[in-house]
């Protein structure tokens, strides 16, 4: 067993994780902790210090990380229960281990005394509908606590897709963030390996927004990788990382793993969606021990993989998710002895679109509540398809890119980029410029460059460009 004194940053998210799962009233919260903060610390003495007048439920998103977490947890002198189908064990005690699929049927779990709920990864798996939300409302437990570095969804609207804070969700599971541990601190602290970000350029040429906005199309960004010979590029990088570094690749899709690893040989291990466990784990544990120098994925492990003497990471997957951003570059920030720097190489312009994960912030500001930001820049609330840039010092001053019922009517910043602003001369909005359209109706400009719509510009292609162009801006 492990003596541990909690940090003072770790202390402080005991204490406040302590006082929502003790308030007598039931609330839901969040703790935010930056990767490294040291999650399993923070759970451990929560779960040591609730009273014993309840038992307590750790949920896990997956079977990999419940392992990985019980292993963190015994160390430090607990042993918990553990509840999953796909671990094979079904008990319940005082501290149980769960992944959510195993509670589906909670007729098993009535009458065992569960009064406590503490979400690990908790981004993931608590919207409308989920499993863990059943669990909650059929177990009538009143507290509830989550723990993640990023407290973001993705949704889309009529006009596209917009990070938002889990907190500011329709009907948000988590009603406010209790605490925070923000990246900036875990760097003044020495807790994370400073990064040496290489941006090596990026021909976005061929990118296209999903169906929903949400993010490039898997088809775009396969294209994308062929076309500007993604793979060549990645080779290139390699010939200049020493052999005895190890390194973490993300491609966009199984084909891309399955050839390059074959490229690379007994030098590389991969993992894809799909493959089956036993090969998964083996081919981690090759990674991890040395053998192989190289892993190489499809954007599959971006949370909850810890790796600390992972020394580069080769970023070929291009994403206008943050979320996704954040998480692929927090496998790389662990501390680990000799390690003095961890090299962030982009080839796919997530960079240069998103900056340092450093930079990462998440503040409540008056009225508007709740955000993320990068330095002094808003990412939540506002369109990804566009490029909008709203200060801190603007939200102070009560400028808010949420539209709300009887509120002033707000527009987003805009910069046209043709010679002219084209004039519709067909449909609703005949007659109108471009302009105009986007200020009323971002909705129907979305609608009709979509490929689905299959709308028929005939000689308007200069007009089609042009909406194109605004919401593929970077």
């Amino acid at each position: 067993m492990v003596k541990y004194t909690p940090f003072p940053f770790q202390e402080r998210c005991i204490e406040k994780g302590l006082e929502v799962l003790k308030d007598k009233r039931g609330r839901s919260e969040i703790i935010v902790a930056a990767t490294a903060a040291g999650k399993s610390i923070i759970i451990a003495e929560i779960v040591k210090r609730l009273p014993k007048d309840g038992n307590i439920i750790v949920l896990q998103p997956s079977k990999e990380l419940l392992l990985q977490n019980l292993e963190k947890i015994g160390s430090l002198g607990i042993k918990p229960a553990v509840y999953s189908a796909s671990v094979g064990r079904k008990e319940v005690g005082r501290v149980t281990y769960a992944t959510p699929l195993s509670l589906k049927n909670t007729s098993e779990l009535i009458g065992k005394n569960i009064k406590y709920l503490i979400i690990d990864e908790a981004d993931l798996g608590t919207k409308s509908k989920s499993v863990i939300r059943k669990v909650a409302k059929d177990l009538k437990i009143k507290c509830k606590l989550g723990l993640t570095a990023s407290p973001i969804y993705l949704k889309s609207g009529l006009e596209g897709s917009k990070l938002i804070m889990m907190t500011n969700d329709g009907h948000p599971f988590f009603k406010d963030i209790c605490a925070v541990v923000q990246p900036s601190e875990m760097v003044d602290l020495g807790r994370w390996t400073p990064l040496k970000y290489i941006d090596y350029g990026f021909d976005s040429t061929g990118l296209e927004l999903n169906s929903n906005g949400s993010d490039w199309s898997e088809k775009s960004v396969l294209k994308n990788y062929i076309e500007t010979d993604g793979e060549k590029r990645i080779l290139e990088v390699l010939k200049n990382i020493p052999k005895n570094e190890s390194v973490l690749i993300y491609t966009p899709g199984i084909d891309n793993v399955i050839s390059l690893k074959n490229l690379l040989g007994d030098r590389a291990v991969c993992i894809y969606s799909g493959m089956k466990d036993s090969e998964r784990s083996e081919n981690v544990a090759s990674f991890k021990s040395g053998k192989a120098q190289v892993m190489v994925n499809d954007s599959i492990l971006i949370q909850g993989f810890d790796y600390p003497n992972l020394r580069h990471i080769i970023d070929s997957a291009a994403t206008k998710s943050a979320r996704i951003y954040m998480q692929k570059i927090g496998r790389a920030v662990r501390v680990c002895d000799g390690k003095k720097v961890a090299v962030i190489h982009d080839l796919a312009g997530n960079y240069q679109f998103f900056g340092k994960v450093e930079d990462f912030n998440f503040e409540k500001i008056g009225d508007y509540g709740w955000g993320m930001f990068t330095k002094d820049r808003l990412l939540t609330g506002v369109p990804l398809a566009e490029n909008v840039n709203i200060t801190k010092d603007e939200l102070r001053k009560g400028k808010n890119p949420e539209k709300k019922k009887g509120a002033k009517k707000q527009f987003y910043d805009f910069t046209f980029r043709f010679k002219e602003d084209p004039v519709f001369n067909f449909g609703k909005h005949k007659g109108k410029k471009l302009s105009k359209i986007y200020e009323t109706d971002k909705g129907y400009l979305m609608w009709i460059i979509k490929p689905e719509t299959n709308f028929n510009f005939g000689k308007n292609k200069q007009l089609k460009r042009a909406i194109e162009h605004i919401f593929r801006s970077r």
